[in-house]
Parts: C-alpha cells; structure tokens; sequence
C-alpha cells in the first residue's frame, strides 16, 4: 500500500524510494484516495520531501482544485429540503474532509507557501465555518494568529465568520438548557398535580 509506504520512509527524508512512492501515488493515484486518506498522505509527502519539491507541488495544485469544488457545494445551490438534494448533501459530505480536517491540511501544507491553496483553504472555512467543532474553532483561531492563516488575505472575515459561529453554538447550547429545564419542571408540575388528586381521592 503506498501510504504505509509512504509514512515508512518519509521520517527518513527525501530519498529515491520516497520520490518513487509519491511519484506512484500523486501522477497515477491521487483522485483515487479517499480525502481522509490523501490527507494523511499529504503529511508524510511534505514532511518527507518538503513543501517544496515539484510533487508536493503538484499535490498542492490538487488540493486547490478539489477545495474550490468543495466550496462552490457549500454554497447556495442547495437551498431545497427535497429527499434528493438531501442525499445530495450527504453524498458530499462522505467524499469530501470535515471542516476540521480542513484546518489539519492547513498546518499540513503550509511549507508549501502557496497563496492560491490558501485562498481555496480560507474560503472554504469560511463557507463551511457553522460545521466546525469548538476544537476546530481554536484550531483555526491558532492558525489565523501563528499559522498559515495568518497571511490569509481575508483573515479578518474568517475571524469573524469563527467568533459568529461559536456566538451562535453557545446560544443554541443555552437554548438546549433551558428546554431541558423548562422539560423537567413541566414533569415536576405534573407529578405535583398527580399527587394532589390521589390525596383527594383517598379522602
């Protein structure tokens, strides 16, 4: 399997073996894997060969590419609850990565340097940024600050767009915590008022 190859001699550094292995998988292979699996290869090819090398290069070129179909499906296109658009959205969901991923393969390319990744990277967190978990949040909050987000020309906009996003999770958290309550007091009202006609009853 090439990715175990891959991850077996890419802490080694560049060598003929690791070139031969990304050579294999990124000019015959590369829109075979699964994202979650590129994503994975896409970590040992840059930390074996440097951001530099003309295959990671390469590897880049596909990520960009493949980030902008990702955020043009993210989009307003699919505004319609119908059973198809539906299985739609999940068939995209499976083959794309997670909002979370998105951030990792940002740390994962960026000795790349490469303005036009970013660009597909930040846009597609921005169109994407409600699916992120708190984790992912911080992550990308991290990256903006230290990371390769941080050159990110519309980096104020993805801040902004996170600290919404995490504005409106806590508000739907609070929400939650009240219906629950609000819940449980109904219960107790009614158990209450149960009580009361069995005592009457009994008298």
């Amino acid at each position: 399997d090439v990715i175990k190859l891959v991850l077996a001699v890419a802490g080694d550094g560049q060598s003929d073996l690791l070139e031969a292995a990304a050579e294999e998988a990124i000019d015959r292979r590369i829109s075979g894997f699964p994202p979650a699996q590129l994503l994975v290869l896409s970590q040992g090819l840059v930390g074996g060969l440097g951001g530099k090398h003309s295959l990671v290069e390469r590897l880049a070129e596909f990520w960009t590419e493949t980030l902008k179909e990702w955020t043009k499906g993210s989009g307003g296109g699919w505004d319609s609850d119908d059973e198809v658009t539906k299985q739609r959205k999940e068939m995209e969901k499976k083959s794309r990565l997670s909002a979370d991923q998105v951030v990792q393969l940002c740390k994962v390319m960026a000795p790349c340097g490469k303005e036009r990744l970013l660009e597909a990277l930040g846009a597609n967190l921005i169109a994407r940024v409600k699916e992120l978990t708190e984790n992912g949040r911080k992550a990308v909050e991290l990256q903006l600050t230290e990371g390769a987000l941080a050159q990110y020309a519309r980096k104020d906009r993805l801040k902004r767009a996170v600290a919404a996003a995490a504005s409106g999770s806590h508000s739907r958290s609070r929400s939650r915590r009240r219906s629950r309550s609000a819940s449980r007091d109904r219960g107790r009202r009614r158990r209450s008022r149960s009580r009361d006609r069995d005592r009457r009853d009994r008298r």
